[in-house]
């Protein structure tokens, strides 16, 4: 039981690096026999490989037609991409106040190799650049105790990844070191709004009206801080819902009367958003859809 359990283990993680990195293209045919002689192992754990990446929208069956690499799913980038944004956004609000110097020593020796490799032109060029894009994010997580999570949101992105190595191939990388060097720059400075901002580079500002977020110097270190903060600028809308992770999202909103649906796949744990107050909890990005259309029919 071991051995085949570790075979499909290996099996799965090889063809999902493989897929991910486009090392197995879009719409390239899947032949399990080819595969098993390949990878040195039996049918068995490939064939279960297969149907697991089938389940994470990796591959696609065809009737009559065979097994192949599915197709980069825009809708599915979009929804992958939102998941980031709004998880990574929380975490760079939280760790701007535990920003040390070991910390910017971090953040500057990865800046640094990652210039290194995008002015090199070593074969593992597209994989280290990779590597060190992701490592940098996962600072943050680690200055806040929660890089389990970076783990798993990684462990959850498929489509989008595929697009991110497709920039690295295509060379339109120039523009993530400055990207980083202006995250680096605004939490040094201890100004979480100015980190948000350049999220905005991420392609996701489009999707809110206004964007307000922590800032020390001007006086928003709270929850409930920056949602007055917000609502100076918007007003208080008729319907108005707070989505959040954290009892402490529950609290501040509740402070505005407002609402709050629990997403219990960020930082905080069910039990307490339930005891701050939540008005219904989510597991998946799937169910926030269906409560908020719920709640706004």
């Amino acid at each position: 039981m071991a051995a085949s359990y570790s075979a499909r283990e290996r099996a799965h993680q090889e063809l999902r690096s493989r897929i991910l990195n486009l090392e197995l293209k879009p719409n390239d045919i899947l032949n399990d026999k080819a595969l098993a002689q390949e990878m040195e192992m039996s049918r068995t754990p490939i064939h279960e490989a297969i149907i697991t990446l089938g389940l994470a929208h990796l591959v696609v069956v065809r009737p009559q037609s065979g097994t192949y690499v599915a197709p980069i799913d825009t809708e599915i980038v979009e929804m992958e991409q939102f998941s980031r944004f709004v998880l990574e956004k929380e975490m760079l609000f939280r760790a701007v106040p535990l920003v040390t110097d070991e910390a910017v020593r971090r953040y500057q020796e990865n800046l640094q190799v990652y210039q290194f490799y995008l002015d090199a032109h070593a074969p593992d060029r597209k994989s280290k650049l990779f590597e060190l894009d992701n490592a940098f994010h996962r600072i943050a997580f680690e200055l806040t105790g929660t890089e389990k999570h970076f783990d798993w949101m990684q462990g959850l992105r498929h489509h989008i990844e595929r697009v991110r190595v497709l920039s690295f191939v295509m060379n339109l990388d120039d523009s993530i070191a400055d990207d980083h060097r202006a995250i680096l720059a605004a939490m040094v400075e201890r100004d979480g709004q100015t980190a948000v901002e350049v999220l905005e580079h991420f392609g996701l500002a489009g999707y809110f009206a206004k964007i307000c977020g922590a800032s020390m110097e001007r006086g928003r270190e709270t929850k409930q801080e920056v949602l007055a903060c917000l609502l100076a600028q918007t007003g208080t809308p008729d319907r108005v819902l707070m989505i959040g992770d954290t009892d402490y999202d529950v609290l501040g909103a509740k402070a505005h009367g407002i609402a709050t649906i629990g997403c219990t796949w960020g930082y905080g744990e069910a039990e307490s958003l339930r005891r701050a107050g939540a008005m219904a909890l989510a597991d998946t990005p799937e169910e926030l859809y269906t409560l908020l259309l719920s709640a706004f029919s």
